[in-house]
């Protein structure tokens, strides 16, 4: 052989196979076994390598393991939604949103180290059980009376000046804001959702049946969740002016609202831009129903990219960032932020829950007492409603609030309320605002409803005389009508506090008010079309500034006021006082009060 033939032989026991010799023959089952040993371990490290970049992949397991959730790339319909929601997931403190690039991102604000001994073991009472008779827990075991009722919170932060006064002001029991015992968070039996939620899980037809609701009332906050979720943005958002464009099957719109959005008339007010008042205004009911952010389902993501929307506007001050913000803006993201972590009790919420709280503490006005438009620039009784609500979300999510925010707060209410003398009675009203150029300052049922709910967090009972004659005001002139008829005019803002109010009263002011405000708001939803499960804001007293989410969202929190909240006050003690005794104080209350000057004749243009 030459040399060259040589080289494409394949010597006895050589394990190599030449190329040459690939060209004139196959291998044989000999040369397979020999190579066999060096494929398995190919196959084998191979295997081995893609599956731990699949385990360390970043994008699939987050090493916080924090909120996590679909991300629909369209959702121009309902069941495009759904689909692609199951596709992907991402982190909800991602800078991956168009959020505003003036913001300063700070993932982990240091805040005040928590001594966790104080944080959760009650320190025993802080004053006398009050008079009135307590709901101790959210659920239905025997220690539901018991448990819970007339304890204190914890003994507040340590080292902050802002929140150093955070003590004693309880959020385990059930006694009013800042009377030393929280809102309704007792540890009766049933539930395991945090605070003061308890009655959000489970048969929620049930519990709204067994205190004043119906099927129909039902059914109706399931067609108007429906309807939220349709025309909620894909980037989690909603829109007061722009709604109608994240769908685009949408044809909700009405005259009065296109009208309001082109705003060609300088003198008609126009759709409010703030998107982010309208996301927290649009999640709320979804969180009433008992839908966090932690869950599968389309209304547990549809949460869940509502909260990231609103985290990733929050400036590390707290402040909600928005293209038209107002304390408004800061009330209404708060508390969806404090319920979403009361009821999930997922510790990614609670910097941000802390923060927005420190927000609105610091941005009250503490001469009055009160907040307005902006910060630290005077009071009027409807911003304080949406602050007074925070606050309230705060403590029944077991986060602390400082006494004197609240004191301060009574402060303004004492100066904004005010009295009527009628020929055989005395009313109580509330005023929008005191010593100020405005013709709606002397107020009306909207902002009569805001100070009572307030006054009812801050301590008041129900046999309070004063509290007693507010409602018989509200009964007087905030009663929903008595047959819906479109176009008719309304106020939806009223209802939906003097509902809460009525609800916390119980009793015969419960009785008569429910039933007319449910059944009207089951009659004056929309049943046809892409509009059905919304309401009509032609009419509403807010209706153009607010647009079909704003009357939307609070019709559907109105008919959830069944279960959304416990009820402050349980009732067999208070119907068993005599009408006596009852006559004989609004009769004291009479003889004391000083009559007002005649209220201007216009139009209450105030909430």
């Amino acid at each position: 052989m030459s040399a060259g033939k040589e080289t494409n032989v394949r010597q006895a026991g050589s394990l190599r196979i030449t190329l040459s010799e690939l060209d004139h023959r196959p291998l044989s089952v000999k040369d397979w076994l020999r190579v066999l040993p060096a494929i398995v371990l190919s196959v084998v490290l191979n295997g081995v390598f893609l599956t731990v970049l699949i385990v360390m992949n970043p994008a699939a397991v987050r090493a916080d393991n924090r909120l996590k959730w679909a991300q629909p790339e369209d959702q121009t319909a309902l069941a495009e939604n759904e689909d692609e929601r199951e596709k992907s997931t991402i982190d909800i403190f991602t800078p991956e949103m168009d959020a505003p690039k003036d913001i300063e991102r700070t993932e982990k604000l240091a805040l005040p180290t928590l001594d966790p001994t104080m944080e959760e073991k009650p320190t025993g009472l802080t004053q006398p059980p009050p008079e009135k008779d307590p709901i101790g827990g959210a659920g239905a075991g025997e220690d539901a009376k018991l448990k819970g009722a007339n304890l204190a919170g914890p003994e507040g932060l340590k080292g902050d000046p802002i929140l150093a006064e955070m003590g004693a002001l309880g959020n385990t029991g059930s006694l009013p804001l800042g009377g030393g015992a929280g809102i309704n968070t007792g540890g009766g039996g049933g539930s395991t959702t945090g605070g003061g939620f308890g009655l959000r899980t489970g048969d929620l037809t049930a519990v709204a049946k067994r205190l004043g609701g119906s099927d129909e009332s039902e059914s109706a906050v399931k067609s108007a969740l429906h309807w939220l979720l349709m025309h909620q943005g894909p980037d989690g958002r909603w829109s007061l002016h722009k709604y109608h464009t994240h769908d685009r099957r949408c044809d909700c719109q009405t005259a009065m609202e296109k009208e309001a959005i082109e705003g060609k008339d300088p003198k008609i007010p126009r759709l409010n831009p703030d998107d982010v008042a309208a996301t927290a205004m649009a999640v709320l009911p979804f969180l009433a129903a008992g839908h966090h952010h932690l869950g599968q389902k389309p209304e547990n993501k549809t949460v869940a990219l509502a909260l990231r929307f609103l985290l990733n506007r929050q400036k590390p001050d707290g402040q909600f960032e928005s293209e038209s913000f107002t304390m408004y803006t800061q009330g209404l993201a708060t508390i969806a932020v404090c319920e979403a972590y009361g009821m999930s009790q997922d510790p990614a919420l609670r910097d941000s829950a802390m923060r927005a709280i420190r927000f609105i503490v610091t941005a009250q006005d503490t001469q009055r007492g009160g907040w307005r438009y902006q910060p630290n620039n005077g009071s009027d009784t409807s911003v304080v409603g949406w602050q007074i609500m925070a606050l309230k979300s705060a403590q029944m999510s077991n986060l602390p609030v400082p006494a004197q925010t609240l004191e301060n707060v009574s402060r303004w209410l004492d100066l904004a309320q005010y009295k009527e003398k009628r020929a055989d009675r005395t009313l109580l009203k509330y005023a929008y605002a005191v010593n100020l150029d405005d013709p709606s300052a002397p107020g009306g049922p909207g902002t009569t409803a805001a100070g009572l709910l307030g006054r009812l967090y801050l301590g008041w009972g129900p046999r309070n005389a004063e509290m007693i004659q507010g409602c018989d005001y509200l009964m007087e002139t905030g009663l929903p009508p008595a047959e819906y008829k479109k176009g008719q005019n309304r106020n939806i803002y009223t209802y939906y506090y003097a509902a809460q109010v009525m609800h916390h009263m119980g009793g015969e002011y419960w009785q008569k008010w429910n039933p007319r405000m449910r059944d009207y708001l089951i009659q004056s939803m929309e049943r046809e079309g892409h509009r059905a499960g919304s309401w009509d804001p032609t009419g509403d007293t807010w209706g153009r500034q607010g647009g079909r989410i704003y009357t939307t969202a609070l019709s559907a929190l109105t008919l959830e006021v069944y279960y959304r909240h416990l009820p402050l006050y349980r009732r067999e003690k208070l119907d068993k006082e005599s009408n006596e005794e009852i006559a004989r104080k609004q009769a004291e209350m009479q003889k004391q009060a000083v009559p007002v000057k005649s209220e201007p004749k216009s139009p209450e243009t105030k909430k």
